[in-house]
């Protein structure tokens, strides 16, 4: 299987390093590593893109094994 390079572009990297700062500032260490904070996460992402969006980008991310 070959790296898609198209994926890590300059502006896909300041946008994760943007929302990880966000997040950082905003949540402690103890409160990121709580379940409900995935959840949280993954219905904020419905929020923000739609839930067929959201859905889209989990299948097009999905690492495939074999």
């Amino acid at each position: 299987m070959t790296k898609d390079t198209t994926f890590y572009t300059q502006e896909r990297i300041d946008t994760v390093n943007k929302l990880v700062s966000l997040v950082r500032d905003n949540f402690s260490d103890s409160e990121t590593n709580r379940a409900v904070f995935a959840e949280s996460i993954w219905i904020a992402q419905q929020m923000l893109s739609g839930p067929m969006e959201a859905a889209m980008l989990i299948r097009q991310s999905q690492i495939a094994e074999g």
